[in-house]
């Protein structure tokens, strides 16, 4: 296969996983990490729509500025999910006495 085949086959593969995570959402509102996982997946679909358009001369704004925002975006909502998924706090509670 040639590159642009291979980038909108990644591009579609990430937008149905997106999806799919999106719908185990809504069935489950409780398991947030699949909504940080399902941002992320149309994050990175976003980001690399964005750049793909670089070879087209759109505003460099778009190309370059908003395509790497969702492109760096993507793994810290990965980052994030797995934070949710595992249950690990990431700040102290604060313990309140009451009297």
């Amino acid at each position: 296969m040639h590159l642009p085949t291979l980038i909108i086959m990644t591009l579609l593969i990430n937008t149905i996983i997106g999806i799919y995570l999106y719908v185990l959402y809504q069935r489950n509102p409780k398991g947030l990490c699949f909504l940080y996982w399902a941002l992320s997946c149309f994050s990175f679909v976003i980001g690399g729509t964005a750049a793909g358009l670089r070879e087209f001369n759109y505003p460099i704004f778009i190309t370059y500025f908003v395509a790497d925002f969702f492109l760096i975006s993507a793994p810290i909502l990965v980052f994030a999910g797995l934070i949710k998924f595992s249950r690990i706090r990431v700040t102290r509670r604060k313990i309140t006495h009451t009297t």
